[in-house]
């Protein structure tokens, strides 16, 4: 697997204004032998027009990628001799309330 964005969604508020993105990244180490996830935020603030969707959508790219890139170095950084395994109970749906 090579690094991936698994999933964007974007908020919008009642007048249907774009509040932020959520991008949902997959990450691994060199030999795909450890995996991270995590989601980095784009507010729309950081945007040069967020109404204009075609322009938006490669400007969140550009964006959110730095900050997936700068939490992957460190994640790399701190990985050292460690080993992963999935937790398969703990998988599943949950209520949080």
């Amino acid at each position: 697997m090579a690094d991936k964005i698994v999933s964007c969604v974007k908020t919008k508020d009642d007048a249907d204004v774009i509040i932020q993105y959520d991008v949902a990244y997959e990450v691994e180490n060199g030999d795909a032998s450890k995996k991270n996830s995590f989601c980095v935020v784009v507010k729309a603030d950081e945007l040069t027009d967020p109404s204009d969707i075609v322009a938006s959508d490669a400007e969140v790219l550009s964006l959110a990628n730095p900050k997936a890139l700068a939490i992957k170095t460190a994640w790399l950084a701190d990985l050292a001799d460690v080993v992963n395994e999935d937790v398969s109970g703990v998988v599943g749906d949950v209520t949080l309330s």
